[in-house]
């Protein structure tokens, strides 16, 4: 199974998990509240399920347009499991504020301010939950081969051996290092095999199944890391730096890491067939969900307008 593949997968099942949990904890508050702990606090007023049902479905469009803002849908199964906490936690919140501060606006139904805080914990824990156990399957299966990113880097910089050593000890990072390039060919790298000379780097690159490409050469060498970089555009390879050629690169960079280790992406990889069809998904589904849920704010503003003064109220 390819490495995009793989990645699309899992980023459905946690798209899906995300949607389902959303929308029932607000269901299943709604449960504790009136039907198996009503006796927490006095009773009013008991409002119909449907009221609440509408509220689950804001709520789980809300939340996973955060969760996309937030990045927790990217590849980050190298993120720290406690960082990922804290985003789910902040998206979470602002979900929930947003949501009760709709309510405050909303003045036809009375919604119970309890509900709101079981459903903000059990959000919390059972999301986190389902992430932490799907980023074990997704783990699991990447220990066992599937949808693993073929890895090679050149150079051996300062930095190279902890690089080394963090994919030697991380099995399941979902890396698969098949080698470095190297200038002199009688150093070693660990345990990993030399695959050929520097000044080869080009054919090796274009006859081996290659992911990404990790440059570690020393920065006096500008020209070659240029040049490198050059060619991983060209084949499609996505290139990262170790940081100490970040200066010698005049592209746009885009800061990651891996297990602690900064890594800098050298440039914006082109996207191309499925991972392009899949980007196009996301953009319009993400579109339309906020069209729909600012449409109302459009319609005010439009109409704002229109008595304010004379004339179209959208030009082109």
């Amino acid at each position: 199974m390819s490495n995009s593949r793989f990645k699309f997968y899992f980023f459905v099942i946690r798209l899906l998990s995300d949607f389902l949990i959303s929308f029932y904890i607000i269901i299943f508050a709604y449960k504790i509240r009136f039907e198996i702990y009503p006796e927490v606090y006095p009773l009013k007023y008991v409002a119909p399920i449907q009221n609440y049902i509408l509220l689950a479905t804001i709520y789980t469009f809300i939340n996973v347009i955060n969760f996309v803002i937030f990045g927790l849908y990217f590849d980050n199964k190298n993120q720290l499991r406690i960082d990922e906490l804290f985003q789910i936690g902040k998206a979470v919140t602002i979900s929930f504020v947003i949501m009760m501060a709709s309510t405050f606006i909303y003045r036809q139904v009375s919604y119970s301010r309890l509900i709101f805080a079981y459903a903000w914990i059990f959000s919390f824990f059972l999301i986190g939950l389902s992430r932490t156990i799907i980023s074990s399957l997704e783990r699991n299966l990447l220990m066992k081969g599937f949808g693993i990113r073929k890895t090679v880097i050149i150079g051996k910089g300062s930095t190279s051996q902890p690089l080394i050593d963090k994919f030697l000890e991380n099995p399941g990072s979902g890396y698969a290092l098949l080698g470095y390039i190297e200038e002199d060919e009688k150093d070693k790298l660990g345990k990993v095999p030399l695959l050929g000379p520097l000044d080869e780097y080009e054919s090796i690159l274009s006859t081996m199944p290659i992911d990404e490409v990790i440059i570690a050469l020393s920065p006096q060498k500008r020209e070659k890391i240029q040049q490198i970089v050059d060619t991983c555009d060209k084949l499609n390879i996505e290139c990262r730096l170790l940081p100490d050629t970040l200066s010698y690169i005049l592209t746009p960079t885009t800061l990651s890491e891996f297990k602690g280790i900064p890594l800098i992406k050298a440039k914006k990889m082109k996207i191309r067939g499925f991972n392009a069809t899949l980007k196009r998904a996301i953009d319009i589904s993400i579109s339309f969900l906020l069209l729909i849920l600012l449409s109302p704010i459009f319609l005010i503003i439009s109409i704002l307008i229109k008595l304010d003064s004379p004339g179209e109220a959208l030009y082109v």
